[in-house]
């Protein structure tokens, strides 16, 4: 979703709720957007019909007029902004900026041109992550004092723009790093056929092999050949007990060219034999 930031956020409510495990309250409707930041437990949380799992560090965004309730929580901690904002297409914005020469190694400056609008884009959930700069905001937002320093409302107001930036910045991060390794399965869906391997998959998203062999353990938790070797297997067993193929030409099919390394792969896998695999699977119909 995205947001006009020219004008900048206003917070109408804010609190932090020790909730106990049970009943809450039945479904509502509100003007205004919502902002929940679970800082402990868990919660199933229901917007427009749809249940959204929430786990301790998730944040999530409910648009004006949706409707949304709490279903189902053993007890949790969180925090709550309600505001108004202007809502927009999606839209980047564009700045110049300008490095202005200064004396000295650590002196920088810059300069700023902006006639265009500021517009954000966050997600409507954005799960916790390391380092996550949320937590410290929403504690910050936690330690004032609006009863003694009235005043005080206008930082709250400035860590409510501080958050949804934060949640922009993490959102951008995040389709950095998930973008190659998306086209990766996607590439590796469409040609698990093929004889392919960690420098095909590379290549299709113009990254060297070392640095996508790094991004697809880092993202999948484990390496990319045997990905591979997961997906292949897994159509193997479909084929098995949905066809009448020979072992042969399955392994083929799924882009094996030894029938051999198959086999043994396939053992590996399941601590059984394809036909063994085959009997079983037809004993269970």
């Amino acid at each position: 979703m995205y947001f006009d930031m020219d004008k900048p956020l206003k917070a109408k409510d804010f609190g932090r709720i020790e909730q106990a495990e049970g009943f809450w309250h039945k479904a509502w409707k509100r003007r205004s957007s919502l902002l929940f930041f679970l800082a402990s437990g868990d919660l199933v949380m229901e917007v427009d019909g749809e249940e959204i799992v929430l786990s301790q560090g998730d944040t999530l965004i409910v648009e004006a007029y949706s409707t949304y309730r709490p279903l189902q929580s053993s007890g949790c901690v969180y925090y709550y902004f309600y505001f108004d904002a202007d809502k927009t297409e999606e839209y980047k914005s564009r700045f110049s900026i300008n490095h202005s020469f200064c004396r000295g190694l650590t002196n920088f400056a810059y300069s700023f041109t902006c006639t265009d609008r500021t517009v954000i884009s966050v997600d409507a959930v954005t799960r916790h992550t390391e380092n996550s700069r949320i937590a410290k905001i929403m504690n910050r937002c936690a330690e004032l004092d609006l009863w003694k320093r009235p005043n005080e409302k206008m930082l709250l107001d400035l860590y409510l723009n501080e958050l949804m930036i934060q949640l922009s910045l993490m959102k951008e991060a995040s389709e950095d790093i998930d973008k190659p390794f998306t086209r990766m399965l996607n590439y590796i869906q469409r040609n698990y056929r093929k004889n392919i391997t960690l420098s095909n998959v590379a290549e299709s998203v113009h990254l060297s092999p070392s640095y996508a062999a790094k991004l697809f353990k880092k993202n999948a938790g484990v390496r990319c050949c045997d990905y591979i070797n997961s997906v292949r297997l897994a159509e193997a067993c479909g084929m098995l007990i949905n066809t009448n193929m020979k072992i042969a030409q399955i392994s083929d099919e799924v882009g094996y060219k030894s029938q051999y390394y198959f086999a043994r792969q396939f053992k590996k896998e399941y601590g059984m034999t394809a036909i063994q695999y085959r009997k079983k699977g037809i004993n269970k119909a």
